[in-house]
């Protein structure tokens, strides 16, 4: 039965759903619980997480803030050893005192920086431009010592003041002072880290550079402008920082005013400072002094420095701490909930456990008891859920296998009644033990008697085998089960019980697999095939004899069609059996026999059942074989033609040794022209054309001039090679119709047939002497040779005979060679030789 549908919904949990179908009922209840206590720990390490890191965040903005303060005092000590160093330069004498007491203080300021940088391990990442600010603080501090310029020192701090305003932005990037999504505390903050530094930096620098102008008594065009610019940036400056505080006090009513004292204090000395540079700038003398001055916007510099120490620094830890405590209570408050949630949770749970394992159990203990045999087991589920259902189910299941055991025995007695009567025993086999677990009834007809043929192990079950049969039988089962049961065993045996061994059955063996592909066990049947068993020897017999033939055989239907060739046919004639198949032997004709020949072999045939002879026909590859072929004659009882079959063997080689034989005895071994006995059957033959045509025939002998000096000279191997050219040149000047014959040595013989007149040998001659005066190349050299010809012609005025015809021209021959050679002579018929 396949597995019921599952909604589309649940295909992305197919892989929990399948685990968890592995896991016992108590597991996978276990497993959900410990999920849920680990999601609620997640949940509540999530809300500690997020506490931590508000807490982290708080703890590195107070540090920042702290480090912003001692930052800040720093400025305020290094800007007045700034203005200290410069009123002192500018003739102050009074301040020239204060200098060492204020380079002491400047150096405090920096332990204490350090100090707070130590402690905030946070803000490591500030170090580096820690130490760029220093070393532009010992710059300036080391400019109150040396002999430079009162505006070079004052140069010198204010840039190290620049650097310490940057460094306070610095700290409050990295401290992430600013990141805060309260406005109050965001412009608190800010004022902390941009206003009041620079506030305090503008009067500062006013200080400083006001006093020492006091001092020195000089007041030009160009330090009125100065001053001037300074006062202006000091405006600026607090007017930002007068905007920022009344911002605060609107955000931060109960905490600080624009009336509150140290605001108005403040207000006050740098309106004064202001006032006082100002006139100061344009009167003469001036209505202050230097001292009172410096004096004064040091106390306005100072009350900036309480401003921030005593209000804004308090106020921002404040506020930092309590948004802190909130975020606490917060994650308490969760957590409480969180808790509860859990306890109703798993309260639900345990209940829920609880009733679905009362309807397991009841369910369990029904099947346990219907497994046992007590068919007539119920359930009675007391649930109204799929259990219920499930109980009912069981139950219908259980009178539908009730029912179904009832029709199975009625058919365990019909399938035995069956398998009593069937020719073939049926067996079934272990597939661990390989022992038999079944046999039908019927084992004994044909394997003998056996005791307890249900239960026989496997040695028991190869008895019933020949003696020497068991160990193929043996191997076979065991290394069928060494491959994983794969396919179907299939084998012939002998029966032990037969004396005379002439019994023999057919054993298949199959494995019936589950749906996971497991065996579950090995089926098998035994079938006496004695009679067929000795047919099939038979044809094993005759196809061996078929196959290992060393003749070809090819079997045709009457109509010519082949339907079976044995291998030596596809040996001798280059095609496959697949390819012979449905073929005419017409496939193999080679085009050297005309049609009457087939006609007499078929004729041969039809008459007489059989042909005998040589044929040549064609292999595959073209090239053309001879064979000695028979053909016979199948017929059926009654007479009629069944098959033809031919029987042949390639007889080339005896073929090719004839034709080589026939070459020695011919032709010339060197270049292959025709030797004497050749070119006497060849004269023969054409004096006899001249008697019936008469027409004429001249007999040329050609000697070579020279030859012997390039076999002296170059070696028989190189004169070999020339007379080889020599004859392929002689031969491809002449006629196909005519004979060149070489007799030996450098002389050979032309022989001209069906002239019209002694005339027409002249072009003949000519191109003769042309073919043999063409250079010859040789491996190492080029030589070259001329020809001697006599003639002689046929028929003369009296009879004569061949051997005549060549003596005449070779008288001819020597007359050329005397008459200066590489020319032709004419044997004169009419001189008496």
């Amino acid at each position: 039965m396949s597995a019921p549908s599952t909604p589309a919904f649940y295909a992305p949990f197919a892989f929990i759903v399948r685990l968890l179908d592995r896991l016992s009922f108590r597991w996978k209840f276990a497993t959900v619980a410990v999920v849920f206590v680990v999601a609620a720990a997640g949940f509540l390490h999530q809300i500690y997480a997020h506490y931590r890191a508000q807490a982290v965040l708080a703890e590195r903005a107070i540090g920042g803030l702290g480090l912003v303060r001692d930052s800040l005092a720093l400025m305020i000590e290094l800007q007045l050893q700034r203005g200290v160093t410069f009123t002192a330069r500018k003739g102050g004498d009074d301040f020239t005192a204060r200098l060492p007491q204020q380079k002491s203080a400047v150096r405090s300021g920096i332990e204490q920086v350090e100090a707070a940088l130590v402690r905030l391990d946070s803000l490591t990442a500030l170090h580096p431009r820690w130490a760029s600010v220093r070393a532009g603080i010992e710059r300036a501090i080391h400019s109150t010592e040396d002999q430079s310029s009162a505006q070079s020192s004052f140069d010198t701090h204010t840039a190290a003041v620049n650097e310490l305003l940057a460094w306070i932005v610095d700290i409050g990037d990295e401290a992430g002072i600013t990141a805060t999504s309260n406005p109050a505390l965001y412009h608190l903050n800010l004022a902390q880290i941009r206003s009041l530094p620079s506030l305090v930096e503008s009067l500062a620098n006013l200080r400083g550079y006001a006093t020492g102008t006091l001092l020195a008594g000089g007041r030009d065009a160009g330090i009125t402008s100065e001053l001037a610019g300074r006062v202006s940036a000091v405006d600026i400056v607090e007017g930002h920082t007068h905007n920022r505080i009344d911002r605060i006090s609107r955000l931060l009513p109960d905490s600080l005013h624009m009336d509150d004292p140290v605001v108005r204090e403040l207000h006050d000395a740098i309106r004064y400072v202001r006032n006082t540079t100002r006139s100061s700038t344009y009167l003469s003398p001036a209505p202050v002094e230097a001292a009172d001055l410096f004096d004064v916007a040091t106390q306005a510099i100072d009350a900036a420095r309480r401003l921030h120490v005593d209000h804004l620094y308090p106020r921002s830890v404040a506020m930092i701490e309590a948004g802190l405590a909130d975020v606490r209570r917060a994650m308490i408050a969760d957590v409480l909930v969180l808790m509860s949630f859990f306890v109703i949770i798993s309260t639900l749970f345990a209940a829920i456990y609880t009733s679905i394992r009362r309807s397991v159990n009841t369910i369990n203990e029904g099947s346990a008891l219907f497994a046992a045999g007590d068919l007539s087991v119920r359930v009675q589920v007391q649930s109204q859920d799929e259990f219920r259902h499930l109980g009912e189910q069981f139950n219908a299941m259980a009178d539908e296998i009730a029912s179904l055991v009832d029709a199975q025995r009625a058919q365990a007695q019909r399938l035995s009644g069956l398998l009593r009567n069937t020719p073939s025993v049926v067996f079934a086999l272990d597939p661990h033990t390989l022992n038999c677990t079944f046999i039908s009834p019927n084992a004994e007809a044909l394997l003998g008697p056996a005791d307890h043929a249900d239960s026989l192990d496997l040695e028991h079950l190869l008895g019933s085998i020949h003696p020497k049969d068991r160990a193929t039988l043996r191997d076979g089962l065991l290394a069928w089960r060494e491959r994983g049961f794969v396919g179907l065993l299939s084998g012939t045996y002998r029966l032990a019980h037969d004396a005379a061994g002439q019994k023999w059955v057919e054993l298949h063996h199959n494995a019936v697999l589950d749906d996971a592909g497991t065996v579950l066990e090995i089926v098998g049947s035994c079938t006496d095939i004695t009679e067929l068993h000795h047919a099939h020897t038979q044809l094993e017999l005759a196809a061996s004899v078929f196959s290992g033939a060393r003749e070809g055989i090819i079997i045709t239907d009457p109509q010519g069609c082949i339907v079976e060739a044995n291998a030596a046919c596809s040996d001798i004639t280059g095609w496959s059996r697949d390819e012979l198949l449905g073929e005419n032997p017409r496939l193999f004709k080679s085009g050297r026999h005309n049609p009457a020949f087939y006609e007499a072999m078929w004729r041969s045939v039809k008459d007489n059942g059989y042909w005998e002879g040589e044929i040549w026909n064609r292999h595959k590859s073209g090239r053309d074989y001879a064979e000695l072929l028979t053909i016979g004659t199948v017929r059926s009882p009654s007479g009629e033609v069944l098959h033809h079959v031919g029987l042949f063997s390639d007889i080339t080689p005896q073929k090719e040794a004839e034709e080589r034989l026939r070459k020695l005895a011919h032709f010339d071994s060197l270049t292959g022209l025709p030797n004497r006995t050749l070119l006497a059957d060849r004269m023969e033959q054409a004096l006899l054309q001249s008697r019936r045509s008469s027409k004429l025939v001249a007999v040329a002998l050609i000697d070579l001039d020279g030859f012997k000096a390039v076999n002296d000279l170059h070696g028989h191997d190189a004169g070999d090679v020339l007379l080889k050219t020599v004859s392929q040149r002689m031969t491809e000047s002449l006629r196909a119709e005519d004979t060149v014959a070489r007799l030996g040595g450098d002389e050979f013989v032309v022989v001209m047939s069906a002239l019209d007149s002694r005339s027409d040998i002249e072009q003949p001659i000519a191109r003769l002497l042309a073919a043999i005066n063409q250079p010859v190349a040789l491996d190492n050299a080029t030589v070259k040779v001329s020809g001697s010809i006599g003639v002689t012609f046929y028929p003369q005025r009296e009879p004569i005979a061949p051997d005549q015809l060549m003596r005449q021209a070779d008288q001819a021959m020597y007359i050329a060679k005397q008459a200066g050679k590489n020319q032709c002579q004419v044997f004169d018929d009419r001189q008496d030789l």
